[in-house]
């Protein structure tokens, strides 16, 4: 962190810290905390965590639907799929990997709970990736959408804000 953040962070009333929700984040927050800590320790200032969002939230435990792309349909694509297909993970694998991404999610969201005063999930939505292409906030693309409605209530909890 620069000094230019630092002294942002020094200077706020309020700290607001967006998290993705993937693997490493328990790894920044740890970060963050130490970086705050020092802050407090070297600047005699106390910094409060106010609200942490997390993005790309998914409570069902599965992995996030990807963009398919055609596949190629040349000699050597066929001959990878004919002889080096992946095999399709049965139910029961598949019940495991929610179970365990669930495990996963729950540490990230009570660990954060521990650090802020207050915690948000923005859940996965295919209208951010929409309203990115289109350089728009998702409450002007998709304000109904599941994200869309998530952002409305963090808004709404920042706004009465002193």
């Amino acid at each position: 962190m620069g000094q230019f953040v630092i002294n942002g962070l020094f200077a706020a009333d309020h700290i607001i810290v967006t998290l993705d929700s993937g693997s490493f984040a328990l790894n920044g927050i740890t970060t963050l905390t130490t970086i705050f800590n020092d802050m407090r320790q070297d600047l005699a200032k106390d910094i409060h965590l106010d609200m942490a969002i997390i993005t790309r939230w998914n409570e069902s435990g599965m992995q996030e639907p990807q963009d398919q792309q055609p596949e190629p349909n040349d000699f050597f694509s066929r001959f990878k799929k004919l002889f080096f297909q992946t095999p399709v993970p049965s139910p029961k694998e598949e019940l495991a990997k929610m179970e365990q991404e669930r495990g996963r999610q729950s540490v990230i969201l009570s660990d954060t709970r521990s650090r802020f005063s207050s915690v948000y999930t923005v859940p996965y939505s295919p209208e951010i990736y929409d309203a990115q292409k289109h350089g728009m906030p998702i409450s002007h693309v998709a304000p109904a959408s599941s994200a869309g409605q998530a952002y409305r209530i963090i808004t709404e909890k920042v706004l009465k804000w002193d």
